[in-house]
This record gives structure tokens, C-alpha cells and sequence, in this order.
């Protein structure tokens, strides 16, 4: 019995939906609020989303700060009273057939002592289910968790030994296709991989275009400002102190950047492409908000040429990145919930051509520049994360009270320091993957699906070639059998 198990059936018997990644927050705290455990900057311990899913995959194991800290006095002396108002509150009112399940993973793991065993069994009544469940989830926590290369990933029993439903409230979940234009659709495709973070390359092109534009036509003249005695006269000390602000201009290096990308497309720049005029900052005691004084056209073109760096700066390591990508193809999948119920708990298993799948070796292989501006500069779900639309949620709106990004940039080492980017691809994707042969298999679970729903996958899945067809197993918990297939893949 492992963490994912014990989650899986506990989560399964609260009387309100909760989500996983919810179930295991509350679940850590009882360790982490008597230990008084914090993070690197002095702050509460908090186990994020993306450690909670690893975890949940079989990834990695529990935190070495939880495990260590389980066997403290003061967090095994108020475990019975934590679980007592913190889950066996929530839990529907007869806990037998909990206990039940629970009681066949114990029985089932060879690893748990006979007297321990014997001891849980004891426990296992509705008057002290409080100590049984955290006995078993002090034992689950200290459990090797992270899957080796032969351990198989597959639902677990007790969670497809449901009472078969109605027909009508089963959830009908299949596999679906999303297109270039963010369309659901019946067919699978496969195409070209477009590199993007807020824009593509060819948009940021566009946008950079139009803001040379925009600035060539505000022309802004320097006039000479009216004498000290003048200005006295009129505002005062403070207008003597205004006048005394320096002109705003640009720096040097965006001056030279906005010069050589002109250079290189050919935009001619006039004399005065960097003329504000005679814009100043405000004199004033304002800590929190900088305030300039001068014509309305000179403000507007001081935010355009401030922009402006940025986005050459963003599509040129967009475009670096795009390069690199080139020759990679992808597939982007959503999973739709047609029934009349939520499905809780799903499964989804991809078994794709080893030869056809571009993993994380291939990632690392795509050249050290193009990687340290993926995992350094850009967040990984700006350029592999899949948006939504009004077709479809995005993967983390579809879960309840989740922060809505997942890729946890590690400590960022010295330029010159080797980094194994092939992990931090796999640690970045959300899902189990583990090659079997020939094959890729790639392991995804949610939460649930909402009745009357597609959901996104967490990210594009990508490809070194095409591939004419991927196998899947889907399962949810509502289901008394697992849904089998092969999906068709066109080339767009």
C-alpha cells in the first residue's frame, strides 16, 4: 500500500467533493503544523501542486521533511484528535466500507510487519477509525512512493469495485482532439509544434512592427522651458523644484537594441525616434507610483519605447527556441465527460511508439542556449501548456482550489555549472512515463471531469515523427470496467 492508494480510497468516502491535491494538504498539516516545519525563507512548509502530482504518479517520494518529522512526540501525540476534526468529520456517516478498503491494501502489502498488521485490524472499527487512519497514513507517509523502471502504474483495484449505476448516471468519458485554432474535435491530429509564450514568433513580428510605427508618427519637440523668475512667479518653489527634474530619455542599450533589430528588417529610424520632448518625472513624495509631466503624446511614446526592448528581447529568444524546436511535431488531446455525472478520480494510459515520441534525452538535445531560456526565462506552461477557450478548460481550471501553475523552477545554477535538463523536462510534465520495450507509456490522472465537459490535457504531447496511432486506457471511479481503444492520428 502505497500514498496514492490510501489517498485514492479516502478521497473516495468524504461526504463533499474534495480534491486531491485539498485531501493531501490537510493530511500534510498534521505534521507540518506541530513540527512547526518551514521552507528556505523562514515561511510555513507548503507542498505545492506540482509536488503533490508527482507524488500522486508515482514520481517521488513524500518530502524528507514530513518523513523525518512523522515520528516526532508532539505530531504522533495530537494525530488521533487531527484526523477526529479534521477527516473523520468529513467522512459519510457509516465508515465500514472505508475501513473495508483499506483493510484489503494493508492485507495485500507484504511489506507491512505481521504485528503491525494485527494492530491495524484492532483498530478497525467506526469507534476508533481517527487512530486507525493515521496509523495507516504515518505508514504510507515513511512508504518508498517513487516508482522504479518495472514497477507498473495501473488503477487500483478497490477503486473499480463501485455498485454498478444507473446507465444514465455513469460518466461517458473519451478521448478527444484540439486543433491549431483551439477547436475540440472527433479527429486526432498531428503538426507542427508552434513555439509561443503570450504570442507566436511571427505575432511578436507583427507587434513589433506596429509599435516602430506607432513611435515614427508621435513627433515630440524639446521647447525651452520659461525662466526661474517666470516659473516662481507662476507655481512657485515647486515649480523650480519640477523644472529642475532631468529630461526622461531611454538607455543606451535599449537605444542600441531598438537600433539593430531596425538595422536588421530595414525599419528606418528618424533623428528624432527617441525625442520625449520635454517629459519629466513629477517631483513628488509618492513612493509607490512614478507620475511624468509633459503631453499626452509624449507619455504614450515613452511607454512605447520602454516596451518596445522587451518584446524585441522576447522574440528573439523566442525565436531561439523556435529553432531549435523545428523539427518537432505535436499532438494536443482533451478528455470529454458526456454523461450526466461527474467523473471522479479518472485515469487516462497512452502506449505510444518509442521511436515516434520526443522525450526528455531529445529535449536535452535541442542545445544548451535554447534550453536555459525554457526553464530559466519562460514559465514551461507558457510554451508547452495547452490555454483554454470557450470550447474547452484548460487542465487546472478543471481542479478545485489549484493554483493555476505547475512548473516549479528549481534554484538556477551558475552559467557555467552542468545541468541535467533531461530531469528537469521530466519533473516539469505532469505525467508517469516509462518506456516498455518498444513502447511509451504515459500515465495521467485528474481529479475529475465535470459532466458536460472537456478538459485539456496539461500540456502538448510532442513528437520526432508522426505516428498513425496511439492505444489508451481510460477508467474513472464510477466505472465497473476500463475503457479501451486506439486513437487515429491524421497529419494536419
Amino acid at each position: 500500500m502505497q500514498f496514492p492508494d490510501y489517498i485514492s480510497i479516502l478521497k473516495k468516502h468524504f461526504k463533499k467533493s474534495i480534491s486531491v491535491e485539498e485531501l493531501c494538504r490537510i493530511l500534510f498539516d498534521s505534521i507540518i503544523i506541530p513540527a512547526n516545519l518551514t521552507d528556505s525563507h523562514g515561511e510555513t512548509l507548503d507542498i505545492d501542486k506540482a509536488e503533490i502530482s508527482r507524488i500522486m504518479n508515482h514520481k517521488k517520494n513524500i518530502s524528507v521533511q514530513l518523513q523525518d518529522h512523522v515520528y516526532d512526540d508532539n505530531v504522533l501525540a495530537g494525530m488521533n484528535t487531527y484526523f477526529q476534526d479534521n477527516i473523520v468529520s468529513e467522512l459519510v456517516p457509516d465508515p465500514s466500507d472505508l475501513i473495508h478498503q483499506m483493510l484489503q491494501s494493508i492485507d495485500a502489502d507484504s511489506d507491512i510487519s505481521s504485528a503491525h498488521r494485527a494492530s491495524l485490524h484492532m483498530q478497525a472499527s467506526p469507534a476508533t477509525v481517527a487512530l486507525f487512519l493515521a496509523d495507516v497514513f504515518v505508514y504510507v507517509v515513511r512508504k518508498e512512493n517513487k516508482a522504479t523502471s518495472t514497477t507498473e502504474i495501473v488503477s487500483h483495484p478497490t477503486e473499480m469495485t463501485v455498485p454498478t449505476r444507473q446507465e444514465e448516471n455513469v460518466p461517458q468519458i473519451t478521448l478527444c482532439g484540439i486543433t491549431d485554432d483551439g477547436e475540440i474535435s472527433d479527429t486526432v491530429s498531428i503538426a507542427d509544434f508552434c513555439v509561443r509564450d503570450k504570442y507566436s514568433v511571427d505575432e511578436y513580428e507583427e507587434k513589433i512592427g506596429n509599435y516602430y510605427e506607432q513611435i515614427s508618427k508621435l513627433r515630440c519637440t524639446r521647447e525651452e522651458p520659461p525662466s526661474n523668475q517666470a516659473i516662481m512667479n507662476l507655481w512657485g518653489l515647486s515649480g523650480i523644484l519640477q523644472n529642475m527634474m532631468p529630461y526622461e530619455d531611454i538607455s543606451e542599450p535599449d537605444k542600441s537594441l531598438i537600433r539593430g533589430y531596425a538595422a536588421k528588417k530595414g525599419i528606418r529610424i528618424s533623428d528624432d525616434f527617441f525625442s520625449l520632448g520635454n517629459l519629466r518625472r513629477m517631483n513628488t513624495l509618492s513612493l509607490t507610483e512614478t507620475e511624468y509631466l509633459g503631453t499626452e503624446n509624449e507619455k504614450k511614446k515613452y511607454e512605447l519605447l520602454k516596451t518596445l526592448p522587451d518584446y524585441i528581447k522576447r522574440y528573439q529568444n523566442l525565436k531561439c527556441v523556435a529553432r531549435a524546436l523545428s523539427d518537432v511535431l505535436c499532438i494536443r488531446l482533451a478528455i470529454s465527460n458526456t454523461g450526466t455525472s461527474v467523473a471522479e478520480d479518472v485515469r487516462i494510459r497512452l502506449k505510444i511508439d518509442a521511436s515516434t515520441y520526443f522525450d526528455a534525452d531529445d529535449m536535452a538535445g535541442i542545445g544548451n542556449d535554447a534550453l536555459r531560456l525554457i526553464f530559466d526565462d519562460y514559465s514551461c506552461d507558457d510554451i508547452f501548456g495547452i490555454d483554454r477557450t470557450a470550447n474547452y478548460l484548460d487542465y487546472d481550471s478543471s481542479l478545485i482550489n489549484v493554483a493555476a501553475h505547475r512548473y516549479i523552477r528549481p534554484n538556477i545554477p551558475l552559467y557555467f555549472e552542468k545541468r541535467d535538463f533531461a530531469e528537469e523536462w521530466s519533473n516539469y510534465l505532469p505525467y508517469f512515463i516509462e518506456k516498455k520495450g518498444n513502447d511509451i507509456l504515459l500515465d495521467l490522472q485528474m481529479d475529475e471531469v465535470m459532466h458536460h465537459t472537456v478538459v485539456a490535457f496539461p500540456t502538448v504531447l510532442l513528437f520526432k515523427e508522426y505516428t498513425p496511432s496511439i492505444e489508451y486506457v481510460l477508467s474513472c471511479r464510477q466505472m465497473t470496467e476500463m475503457k479501451t481503444g486506439t486513437l487515429k492520428i491524421t497529419q494536419a
